[in-house]
């Protein structure tokens, strides 16, 4: 029986999406559903079929195969690159990536916001460091013009309102 197909898997799913949007609504006033939206309308204008040739970036949060290698190997799951079409695996693989690295964030003192969140997933597992303790580079300077993006859709509405106006029309 596969993981996915597992009822405590399942189960425990939906517990990780509960607690993250709990976590996301107090993180900078957006829940994670509005945070998944704006990585959306960021990565791939909502697409879920859009594919990046030059970094190998799949679906409509543009996942690329390192970072679901990362999500194979911290949950023991044999995705493939091309389930990434789907928009509810890529949130599941969002979602998975943020709970694992949200431990570290807490641990370190911080408090997690959605500003970690976007970090991690435009700059790896351990961008999020450089919310608090930013470097003069050019991965911050990526980094915070990432930010920037998300952070006029999560607080322009954009999202939300794009992906629903473009599913309605």
């Amino acid at each position: 029986m596969n993981k996915l197909t597992r009822p405590i898997f399942a189960f425990a799913v939906v517990i990780i999406f509960i607690i993250f949007t709990i976590i996301a609504s107090s993180a900078q006033g957006a829940t994670m559903t509005d945070l998944l939206l704006a990585m959306e309308k960021v990565e791939s204008n909502s697409n879920e079929l859009a594919y990046n040739e030059s970094e190998k970036a799949l679906g409509c949060l543009q996942i690329r195969p390192i970072m679901l290698a990362d999500y194979n190997r911290i949950y023991g799951t044999n995705f493939t690159h091309d389930q990434m079409k789907s928009r509810a695996t890529s949130h599941l693989v969002a979602l998975g990536i943020f709970h694992h690295y949200e431990k570290y964030i807490k641990r370190s003192g911080e408090e997690v916001s959605a500003k970690h969140f976007a970090f991690i997933w435009n700059g790896g597992g351990s961008a999020w460091r450089r919310v608090n303790s930013p470097k003069v580079d050019k991965k911050q300077n990526n980094l915070e013009i990432y930010w920037t993006k998300i952070s006029r859709c999560l607080y322009a509405g954009q999202a939300y309102l794009d992906t629903y106006n473009i599913a309605n029309n």
